[in-house]
């Protein structure tokens, strides 16, 4: 227990240096929720992916191909970093996106035409889908993944006109339909994110014009001490129930109290006490409630 609050603290220190990183005060207020959020998962991503690049990257001096495998991951981790320096700088990052996405691509592409198929590089194909629908929606999101898939199944089905290392035939089918169902199932999943957020967005809209056309009566309110009348801002004096119901949505209804009706109709008070309808007021008490 004695630990929660310095995990707690280090949790909040990390935020701020996070959010410091990646929202400059420049653009922090032109910045909107849903682009925040991406920043923030997209920087998460990063922080692992980075050495892992970097991690196979040494693992391939030790092979053959070192030079082709081991330059290619490290390019890749710098060309991600650079891609993260420039989203920070923008206000919009959807342009750094684009220009990440493809880089992505290229070294996805690259891999299939070294013949790195053999290991588990085509894994990577399988996060493809999933970050294009985050960054770029539905429809951008569908021409980034053709744009990388539909070639790489050519490259794949028709190795010897690619002049790349053919992939087991096994595994081809396998990879081609399981790729897609990922792809159609993260498309679903983000038209139901958009989807509830438009309806929350639009909740959020509906609550703020409410919250708007409600009426309330604050400070000090001039009252007359013999009529009740109040006086407005204008110096004109309006009855209690007329101030009210401009300056708010409430409405009245009338009646009459047992003391009023004691001391205005004094024979039809005394009546409704016989026929027992009403409680006899003593002098000076109040009607009890009803």
């Amino acid at each position: 227990m004695r630990c929660d609050p310095i995990i707690i603290g280090l949790i909040k220190r990390a935020e701020n240096v996070i959010s410091t990183f990646l929202f400059p005060d420049d653009i922090q207020l032109q910045i909107s929720t849903e682009e925040k959020r991406k920043r923030i998962y997209v920087f998460m991503v990063v922080v692992i992916l980075i050495p892992v690049l970097i991690g196979l990257g040494m693992v391939g001096f030790r092979q053959d191909d070192w030079l082709k495998a081991s330059w290619a991951n490290f390019a890749a981790a710098g060309f991600i970093s650079i891609v993260i320096l420039i989203a920070r700088k923008s206000r919009d990052g959807r342009n750094a996106y684009r220009f990440g996405i493809a880089g992505v691509s290229l070294f996805l592409l690259y891999i299939l035409i070294l013949g790195r198929a053999r290991g588990g590089d085509l894994m990577w194909f399988y996060l493809y889908p999933l970050v294009s629908f985050f960054l770029f929606g539905i429809a951008e999101g569908l021409f980034w993944i053709a744009v990388t898939l539909i070639p790489a199944f050519f490259i794949i089905l028709f190795p010897s006109l690619t002049n790349t290392f053919p992939v087991p035939s096994r595994f081809v089918l396998n990879f081609i339909v399981s790729v897609l169902i990922v792809a159609i199932v993260a498309g679903l999943l983000e038209s139901l994110r958009l989807h509830f957020d438009r309806k929350l967005e639009k909740q959020k809209i509906e609550l703020e014009i409410a919250l708007k056309n409600v009426k309330t009566l604050t400070g000090l309110i001039p009252i007359c001490a013999s009529c009740k009348k109040i006086r407005d801002d204008k110096g004109y004096w309006q009855a209690v129930e007329e101030y009210i119901s401009t300056h708010t949505d409430a409405l009245f209804s009338h009646s009459i109290c047992e003391d009023c009706l004691r001391k205005s109709a004094p024979e039809i008070y005394q009546s409704l006490v016989d026929q027992g309808e009403i409680t006899p007021l003593k002098s000076g008490e109040d009607a009890p409630p009803t």
